[in-house]
């Protein structure tokens, strides 16, 4: 479905679900809840963290491989190309037009978010990936996990096996082709 930016202009970075509250005494949510449960003053402000990847160029790519992979549901994309005239804005670099300047796709119930960012962007002291940050996703099946894990290492490569641990029946880690990493979890209740 094409991104309608008109429709999605003044919501664009609002949450589309509602904030799921833990209901654990010592859990703090987002700073919205105290220690002993309490809500604060200033719950009505719902935050709901997101993760927001950025691509060299191949977040179209990306975002239909992640729905082949994780089955992902909702999928938006808007192009640089799409974007609603601005007199007052640069003229826009022509290689930049067929890439994605926001896309979305739910995968395993969170709503993930996509770009295309200016090839400024990559130099090298600028943008770099990094291991620091996994996407961690739990299956409910074993098969299905080894099944992701295949599709995700393809182009790209384990950092950790898949194998028994001790927090979990099956774990893995791996980096895809584009580079994001990805913790996998299979743990039966």
């Amino acid at each position: 479905m094409p991104f309608d930016f008109k429709k999605e202009q003044k919501d664009l970075y609002q949450p589309k679900t509602t904030p799921q509250v833990i209901d654990v005494p010592e859990m703090i949510n987002c700073g919205r809840q105290t220690k002993n449960g309490a809500k604060t003053p200033d719950q009505e402000d719902k935050i709901m963290l997101q993760p927001f990847i950025t691509f060299q160029g191949q977040a179209k790519e990306a975002i239909d491989f992640y729905e082949q992979v994780f089955g992902g549901t909702g999928k938006e994309i808007m192009l640089y190309g799409e974007m609603p005239p601005n007199p007052e804005a640069p003229p826009m670099d022509e290689k930049m037009k067929d890439k994605v300047l926001y896309g979305k796709l739910t995968i395993c119930g969170t709503d993930m978010m996509f770009s295309d960012t200016d090839p400024e962007f990559h130099a090298p002291e600028t943008f770099a990936r990094s291991c620091m940050i996994s996407l961690a996703a739990d299956f409910e099946s074993e098969d299905s996990l080894r099944a992701a894990y295949e599709k995700l290492k393809d182009g790209g490569f384990a950092m950790m096996e898949i194998g028994p641990q001790f927090f979990a029946k099956m774990y893995a880690w791996v980096a895809d082709k584009f580079g994001v990493t990805w913790q996998l979890t299979y743990n039966p209740q």
